[in-house]
């Protein structure tokens, strides 16, 4: 760290407390964000966090007071009673606003694109989330563990219960692996973890959407591009208990430097701005990934709630980008997130859900993060939601710092808490599963709807009826089949 940086933070800092190093009084409960538990020392935060500052060293005070400045802050947003969050300290509580930016590894989607039309793009235009889809969805909806080969039995989808923790900008990464092997199990019922490092390093980035690529930055959606043309590179592969090796997959994962010859993934020729456009990129036909149910993959409609929370419940797990405001999240439901943010990480959707707080319906959606488990509820925070699209937008004025490709627009606008619904991807996997056949019935129902198709409709019901309609209904909890025919 340079001199005069250290000077700065010196200043910076200085108004921090000296007893903010102490343990903080624990706060009780207000039955929606979490109790505020003792607040560790520096020195016992050293300890935990492995850090190795040497006592007495200009880095050790720098760290302390940045510590101190970040407890002195947590304490007092803890001391609102009716306060949506808690916040506690984590791994980030003695990091830099810029060691922080240069953690996050997430930016807008690369390359104009004439990728067919969105599956869950409505037609309505943008200002509400309508409900007249062929069924109404749950006010809750959960992959944290699910009755996948329909034994009634909830099992855990493992990529969701182990949760990442990223070594350096390439959030991207975790949160696309974590996706894919989400979407792996659910679909065709097999567990295996991709290699992060493998995406990281060999994942292409030729227009600097997000960055230089790997650790500097990249998208979900070029790792999406980068697995339809090599495949999936495993770090374990398993079923149950029983190992499937690398069966329909291009192999475990290359060692050091290692990657598939590069090319041919991107129109180099292409000029001007490389924005992705919604819809569905079909893999290719010759796509190693097929083998193994990979179909494609999709970009959501851009700051619309409604697709994203359909993508969640009839397909799986969700990529999105977010603003990160909420470093120091320890429980609740997060909405401190200003309208106009810099939008630079990566996490995963898996739910969405609400409870009632003081007479107050609180919706929100359930994220994972990749810092690991100690942060948050176990990996995972919830983030509030909107009833209305347009109900908390925004800007993003240094969308090349968050979002931005080259050549790129110089501002966007952003939805959502955190500007959550701006930017979401999610892949399509062939339905082998009980679980991923109930899936594609709802888009059966969906799309009937949308085309106006009584008879198509009908017919749609009454495979989900030949299914065993009280099963499915057990599975995604609240459609009941009389609910759905009226």
């Amino acid at each position: 760290m340079a001199a005069g940086a250290a000077a700065q933070l010196i200043l910076l800092f200085a108004f921090a407390p000296a007893e903010a190093g102490r343990a903080s009084v624990t706060m009780s409960d207000n039955g929606i964000a979490g109790a505020a538990t003792a607040v560790p020392t520096f020195e016992e935060y050293v300890k935990a966090h492995s850090r190795t500052y040497l006592p007495g060293s200009d880095e050790h005070e720098q760290r302390r007071l940045i510590y101190q400045a970040r407890v002195h802050s947590i304490e007092a947003h803890n001391r609102n009673e009716n306060r949506l969050w808690t916040e506690g300290v984590n791994m980030m509580s003695d990091r830099t606003q810029e060691e922080m930016q240069a953690f996050n590894g997430y930016k807008k989607s690369p390359k104009k694109s004439s990728g067919g039309s969105s599956f869950l793009d409505d037609g309505s235009d943008g200002d509400t989330m309508p409900h007249d889809m062929g069924y109404s969805l749950p006010d809750q909806h959960n992959w944290m563990a699910v009755d996948i080969d329909g034994d009634k039995k909830d099992e855990t989808v493992n990529a969701l219960s182990n949760i990442r923790s990223q070594k350096c900008g390439n959030c991207w990464a975790a949160c696309t692996n974590a996706m894919m092997e989400s979407h792996l199990q659910l679909h065709t019922g097999k567990v295996s973890v991709f290699s992060d490092d493998t995406l990281t390093d060999c994942s292409e980035n030729p227009f600097h959407c997000g960055g230089e690529g790997g650790c500097q930055g990249s998208t979900p959606s070029n790792a999406q591009m980068f697995y339809d043309k090599h495949g999936f590179f495993l770090r374990l592969a398993q079923q149950g208990n029983k190992s499937i090796g690398q069966i329909g997959l291009r192999g475990a994962a290359p060692q050091g430097p290692a990657c598939p010859r590069k090319g041919g993934i991107f129109d180099m020729s292409q000029q001007g701005v490389h924005e992705i456009q919604d819809g569905v990129r079909q893999a290719s036909e010759n796509s190693p990934a097929r083998k193994f149910g990979y179909l494609g993959w999709e970009k959501l409609p851009e700051n619309r709630g409604e697709p994203i929370m359909r993508a969640l419940y009839e397909r799986g797990p969700v990529a999105v980008a977010v603003a990160t405001g909420w470093s120091q999240y320890k429980s609740g439901v997060y909405g401190g997130c200003s309208k106009d943010s810099t939008i630079g990480h990566s996490v995963l959707a898996i739910g969405f859900g609400q409870l009632t707080f003081e007479g107050k319906v609180i919706k929100f959606w359930n994220l994972q993060n990749s810092w690991g488990p100690g942060f948050g509820e176990n990996g995972h925070f919830r983030l509030l939601r909107h009833d209305r699209d347009d109900e908390y937008c925004g800007t993003d004025s240094d969308p090349k710092a968050g979002t931005g490709c080259d050549n790129g627009p110089t501002t966007v606008k952003i939805c959502g808490m955190c500007g959550v619904l701006y930017d979401a991807v999610v892949p399509h996997f062939e339905a082998q599963t009980v679980a991923a056949k109930r899936m594609l019935e709802f888009r059966g129902l969906r799309e009937a709807a949308a085309k106006g198709g009584a008879q198509s409709g009908s017919n749609t019901m009454a495979a989900m009826a030949a299914m065993g309609g009280a099963k499915f209904d057990a599975q995604f909890g609240s459609n009941t089949m009389a609910a759905m025919a009226a």
